[in-house]
């Protein structure tokens, strides 16, 4: 029979108690996913990421930090929507609810701001009354363009687009659709007013030789709240999710309430 000198009996149960602790106390890491290409929400500059929800996510995650280690991943927003629906990712950032034609994603977060979509058309196109009026038959289609991936159309525009009075148009980025809408390649663009008008700004710093007059608002398509969306998950793969969820929930309730988000309103 073998015998264990009492010291080292006690020396290995130390050893295997704080193993054990240590491995408790470690912080789950979690990666949300968020688009690379939507300023001012969440967008690359100089190589780094920002935006308000970059620092809405960054600032609610420091009341997680013994839970959770969180990292924000920036991707197209095609591809962060598919990372989602074949399991990859474990939350996505920032997309409006819509739970019918994006079953994959269930729950959402509370909301985190609410985004008003609009479209921009050059001065001698009127959607709004193209969409909403009788159409004449024989007047060309509106060329639309929208971001990849986004599902941001309201009824009215989506029962156009089925019927031919406008071709929808997607593109990379809200840069991408404004240097087409500026070229006369397209005659609207349909996004966040406030993304739009950032864009612009940039657009105007880079060459202020760019004349923009041709182009204006021309009617407000639907305002949304944005989210974190989760991945579904029906096969459990993240066991911490609900845990996640409501914790994540709380961190932003504390951060929306005390933060000052004047700047991007």
């Amino acid at each position: 029979m073998l015998f264990w000198p009492k010291r080292s009996l006690l020396s290995v149960c130390l050893c295997l108690f704080y193993f054990s602790f240590s491995c408790r106390s470690a912080p789950q890491p979690v990666t949300i996913v968020t688009d690379d290409s939507y300023p001012p929400y969440s967008f690359y500059h100089d190589g780094e990421l920002h935006g308000m929800y970059i620092e809405l996510v960054r600032a609610a995650a420091e009341y997680l930090k013994d839970d959770y280690k969180i990292e924000i991943v920036a991707e197209p927003w095609k591809r962060a929507l598919a990372s989602i629906e074949n399991g990859q990712a474990f939350a996505i950032l920032p997309p409006y609810k819509h739970t019918e034609k994006r079953p994959y994603i269930w729950p959402y977060s509370i909301p985190i701001f609410n985004e008003v979509v609009v479209a921009f058309c050059r001065n001698n196109v009127d959607l709004f009354t193209a969409v909403i009026s009788s159409f004449d038959r024989e007047h060309p289609p509106i060329n639309v363009g929208i971001n990849a991936g986004f599902l941001i159309l309201n009824d009215e525009l989506e029962r156009a687009a089925a019927q031919k009075r406008i071709i929808v148009w997607e593109n990379k980025s809200t840069h991408a659709n404004l240097v087409k809408l500026l070229r006369g390649r397209i005659d609207c663009y349909v996004n966040d007013r406030r993304s739009t008008l950032w864009e612009m700004d940039q657009l105007r710093y880079t060459d202020p030789s760019i004349n923009m007059s041709h182009i204006s608002e021309n009617m407000v398509v639907i305002s949304r709240a944005a989210y974190i969306g989760y991945a579904k998950d029906e096969s459990g793969r993240f066991s911490y999710k609900d845990d996640f969820v409501k914790k994540m929930n709380a961190a932003l309730n504390l951060v929306l309430q005390h933060k000052d988000w004047s700047q991007y309103k």
